[in-house]
């Protein structure tokens, strides 16, 4: 087993992608998404087999708005009933946003965290970033979330 098939290593890897501002930058899936239909996400996706957490990333991001950050830091580790299941690795986003080419079917947004509240975010997503605000470094929950 090669490094990047590790048991310890995440099915998915994502991005909290901060402005300057300290709004946030989301993807609205839209409703014929295959994961999180009609929800709002951080950026990322699925690790490919072999595929090492970080190089995962920066393909999703790429492939998802057009864009990769010069420097990545993991922040956050989700655990689904205590099963490793996704890393969130933190970055900057100092461009505009109508710079960026999103993937079909999204719809991207900058998002203040006090807004977070009433929408409507994966509860993945949504347990990570409230981890992350509390200066968390791991969250674990319940599938039904």
């Amino acid at each position: 087993m090669s490094d990047h098939e590790a048991p310890d290593l995440p099915d998915y890897c994502c991005a909290i992608l901060k402005a300057p501002d300290g709004r946030l930058l989301l993807e609205w899936r839209g409703p014929e998404a295959r994961r999180a239909a009609g929800r709002i996400t951080c950026i990322g996706g699925q690790r490919e087999k072999g595929e090492g957490p970080e190089d995962a990333l920066r393909r999703e991001l790429g492939e998802e708005i057009g864009w990769v950050p010069d420097r990545l830091e993991r922040r956050v580790i989700l655990e689904v009933v205590d099963r490793l299941t996704a890393w969130f690795y933190a970055a900057t986003f100092d461009g505009r946003i109508e710079d960026l080419v999103p993937e079909q079917g999204t719809r991207l947004l900058l998002v203040a965290p006090d807004e977070l509240a009433g929408l409507p975010v994966s509860p993945w997503h949504r347990a990570v970033l409230e981890a992350e605000a509390k200066g968390l470094d791991r969250v674990t929950i319940s599938p039904a979330n």
